[in-house]
This record gives C-alpha cells, structure tokens and sequence, in this order.
C-alpha cells in the first residue's frame, strides 16, 4: 500500500452523516488501504476485508466480545454480560436458553403464519398503488412476528421501533446520535420491566421460556432482563432494513426484479444478495485479548477491533463486480449475520420473513418501480426512514 491511501484512510470517519447516507467508497478506500487499517479518528483497528473479517469473526478467543461490542467503554460497562456482549462459555450458556426455540427447524414451523401475513401486508400495498414500504410492511411485518413470538402483550409495542433504532445507535462512537439515544435506552428497560413478567407475557413464547431459565436457576435474574432486551431489539430492526433495503434494490433493479419474477426459485439466493449488498449491520466491534495479528497487521493487546460487515460483503477479493446486484449471484457465505459462535441467533426467523416479502412480491406484483427514499441514518444500522414505491 502507499503511504497516502494509508495516511487518507486513517483519517475517514466512517459515522459521519455523508459516510452513512454513502459508506461504499470509504469502505473501497479502506480495503485499498491493507487488511487492518488503524483509525485516528475513533482509535479503533478498522477490518474491511471479507477474509480477514471472517477470521476475526471464527477467533473468539483472541478477539474477544466480553469486553463489548460498541466503540464507547462507558456503553460497554453497561451492557456488560449480556448475550453479545461474552465469549464462551458465559456466551454458549445464554444462548442455549433459546437454542431449541430458535433452531431452523423449530423456525419452520412459523413459516406459514409469516408466509400468511407478508402476503396481506404486500396485498394491501399493492391495493393503493403502492407507497411506504417503512412503514406500511417492513416495520409491520418484523414488530408484529417477533412481539408475538416473544409473547409480548400488545400495549406499548409501538415503541420498540423508536427503541431498537436507539440501542443500535449506541454501539458506535460518542457522538450526537448516541447521546441523543442513550436516554431513549430507559424507555425500553421500563417497559420491558412492566410489560415483559411472567404474568403479562404469552405462556407459550420465547419471553416465558427465559422467565423459566430464571426460575430454573439457568441464568441470572439480570441474565432474563437482558435476554429479553435482546430479543426485543436485535430481533426486530435488522429484518426491518434488510426488508426495506430488498424491495429498494428490485424497485431500482427493473431487469433483476424481472429476472425474479421469471424465476421464483431464486428468492433465497435474491435474499442473500440482499443481504450482500446493504448489510443491515454494518460493524460491530471486538477487542484483543493479547497481542494480535490481521493479515500480516500487529496489533496490540486490548486494541478496539471494527469489524466492517458492510465492506467485507463488497470486497473485490470475494466477489466479482461486487457492486452489481445480481440475484442469480450464490451469496450465501456473506457475512450480514456475522460468523462463528456469535453469528446472528434470529437469522433463521429473519431469512423466513424476508424471503415471504419477496415470495409474496414476486407472487402478486408485476409492475415494481422505485420513487423516493430518505435514509435513515444509525451508527451501526443502514436502511431507510421512508420508501415510495409504486407497484401495479
């Protein structure tokens, strides 16, 4: 590498606003720059690469989740313990609790109510010439399948849109947007400390069966609140954007939207493009445990390490013409869920729902065309606040 692209690259600040709206050629920038690039702005060791990402990913013990996955210590102090925030054993424990609930298997059995609702959900856009994907299906669909997988009651469900946007943003650095959300942060813990107890949760979800880990003497009662709060969180606003971002990458696409209509055999692998290209996470952040390398790059002991999800899933080194939406492509092996032990525990319920708004897309819809959008700008998160669609 040379000098300037290295010098240029640690000087990118990748949280802000025109780096959200835009991250692709900063993420080019860095991947030219070498496999670990060092940060001047947010003193993170920067991981942009699709090899080197998977294999910070695979190696939990030495780059290590239990010192927290946000840029922010103050914020990993308060999270510390929690499901994404330890390595194993600690983290195998927690994950366990849900593991048979989450399984594909056990998520199979969910697949025709999912099925069911994105079909009227899509119906029911295409009913009014389309409009607001956010809003009238991507938020919908996600908030109402995980609430009432879950087993929350329905008073106050609202809100967790606001609350998973919020948490997500504080994984990042301290800047304006965290600080707006830290205080958002309270709303969720009080709710879920009113609505989410045994007697007002559905004996039957996965709420209940975390309140039984607890009385089991499985887990901690610290442990149930926090169990709780991941899944009212990480199991709503990813799907939200990966289902916004696949119905604006088609509405923009005419000849791959057509492609999928002809084919409806490729949904799965349209998905998994999706994912690719506009990673509903795009980082979150490990630390050292001792001294450590990354292609070649020293690193020292207790380095922040910033995982760029986002980059690795356009690398030049993976994927050919990395840029170009191709739903015939094969991405199964990007890394939207992450990898190793802390890959995604909900990925299974995610690809059931986005691949049932595709299903039922490609099932009803013949005309798909892109309006207007307004992204929604988040630390960690991409996807889009509005999207106009017409559809006929």
């Amino acid at each position: 590498m040379t000098a300037d692209v290295l010098t240029g690259a640690e000087g990118i600040d990748l949280f802000s606003d025109q780096a959200l709206i835009d991250p692709y050629p900063l993420y080019r920038a860095l991947r030219e720059a070498g496999p670990a690039v060092r940060s001047s702005v947010h003193d993170v060791w920067v991981v942009p690469r699709y090899r080197e990402v998977r294999e910070v990913l695979k190696d939990w013990r030495t780059f290590s989740s239990a010192w927290g996955t946000a840029i922010d210590d103050g914020i990993n102090r308060l999270r510390a313990g929690n499901i994404i925030s330890t390595d194993p054993p600690d983290h195998d424990r927690l994950r366990d609790v849900l593991a048979a609930q989450m399984s594909a298997r056990a998520v199979r059995r969910l697949q025709a109510d999912v099925e069911r609702r994105a079909s009227q959900m899509v119906g029911q856009l295409l009913a009014t010439g389309g409009g607001d994907v956010v809003s009238r299906l991507a938020q919908r669909l996600p908030l109402e399948v995980v609430a009432d997988l879950v087993g929350f009651p329905s008073e106050g469900r609202e809100g967790l849109l606001e609350w998973v946007d919020a948490s997500f943003n504080t994984f990042g650095p301290m800047n304006t947007r965290t600080l707006e959300s830290i205080p958002k942060l309270k709303g969720i813990w009080e709710w879920l400390d009113t609505m989410a107890t045994p007697e007002r949760l559905t004996p039957d979800g996965l709420g209940a069966a975390i309140h039984d880990a607890r009385r089991r003497g499985d887990i901690t009662a610290d442990q149930c609140r926090s169990l709780l709060f991941a899944w009212a969180t990480a199991g709503i606003d990813t799907t939200v954007n990966a289902i916004s971002s696949a119905v604006w990458l088609l509405a923009s696409e005419p000849e791959q939207w057509d492609v999928l209509r002809k084919e409806p055999s490729l949904v799965s692998s349209a998905f998994n493009e999706v994912l690719r290209m506009e990673s509903p996470i795009q980082a979150f952040t490990r630390r050292t445990r001792g001294a450590a390398e990354i292609g070649g790059v020293g690193l020292p002991d207790g380095a922040k390490v910033l995982v760029l999800f986002g980059s690795a899933n356009r690398d030049e080194r993976k994927w050919v013409d990395p840029d170009r939406f191709d739903v015939r492509r094969g991405s199964a092996d990007q890394v939207a869920f992450g990898y190793g032990v802390h890959s995604c525990a909900g990925q299974f319920l995610a690809r059931v729902e986005g691949q049932a708004v595709l299903a039922a897309l490609v099932a009803q819809v013949r005309h798909l065309r892109f309006r207007s959008a307004e992204r929604k700008l988040n630390n960690v998160l991409r996807g889009f606040a509005h999207l106009d669609v017409e559809m006929s």
